[in-house]
């Protein structure tokens, strides 16, 4: 897009993104009911404690927040939406049952 060799017709994700994306509408504006975000999620072993989830979750919170994290995620047209660890079972879940649906809808997966 940024070398003008393609055309980016939607975003998949709930709202417009910033900079370059502000202008491409989003799949729902375009009458698609369809919402998707990549996700990235940080995995740790077994076993951790309550402490140690809540010393990472601090650690992430604050990083996530620094200049360099931000500018880099506006280089990259990413959107920033931290969730700590007491989040991630329900967003797997939700995003698995989605790509699941999908799966089935175009005869990809059985029911």
């Amino acid at each position: 897009m940024r070398q003008g060799k393609v055309r980016i017709l939607g975003v998949s994700t709930a709202a417009r993104g910033e900079g370059m994306l502000a202008d491409i509408p989003t799949w729902k504006e375009q009458g698609f009911d369809v919402q998707f975000m990549n996700t990235r999620f940080l995995l740790a072993p077994r076993g951790l404690n309550p402490a140690q989830i809540a010393y990472w979750d601090a650690v992430i919170a604050r990083m996530v927040q620094t200049d360099e994290w931000k500018a880099d995620a506006q280089k990259n047209d990413l959107v920033l939406d931290f969730h700590g660890a007491k989040q991630s079972p329900q967003r797997l879940a939700a995003m698995y049952k989605q790509i699941r649906t999908a799966l089935v809808d175009v005869g990809m997966a059985k029911e």
